[in-house]
């Protein structure tokens, strides 16, 4: 599931944002009309969706009047900085392989969810439950 305004988005699918839920919901342009999108030519194991960056939020301090003072007109200090996030930017460090056939091929709605569950194992990718792929 990739989050677009349409169903063949021109984005490229590397900065499409993967929504494993199905739900729209979960795109992060929801208010601005983008849909979840179930079967697109987008697939995570093929990089779809790595290079998708969250926006984030604008915190730019506001000044309200209080009492019967009146605000001042010098302008604001800078804003506080942005919040630092913990999501790398650029790919991930090199991983030793493991030799051990049993800690590849897990069941999963995307990457990500495969990844944090490794639940069922799929050496034939034939044992995923409807709705989820087999990643390696």
């Amino acid at each position: 599931y990739f989050c677009g305004m349409k169903w063949d988005d021109p984005q490229p699918c590397s900065v499409r944002q993967n929504c494993r839920t199905g739900k729209h919901e979960e795109c992060e342009g929801f208010a601005e009309g983008e849909k979840c999108f179930a079967f697109t030519d987008c697939d995570s194991k093929a990089g779809g969706g790595h290079d998708f960056v969250p926006k984030i939020p604008d915190e730019t301090p506001t000044v309200e009047p209080t009492g019967s003072r009146m605000p001042s007109l010098a302008p604001l200090p800078p804003g506080p900085t942005k919040i630092p996030t913990e999501m790398p930017i650029g790919p991930p460090p090199p991983l030793d392989r493991s030799d051990d056939p049993t800690d590849y091929w897990f069941c999963g709605i995307g990457i990500d969810d495969t990844n944090q569950r490794c639940e069922t194992h799929c050496p034939t990718a034939s044992e995923c439950p409807m709705g989820e792929i087999c990643y390696f």
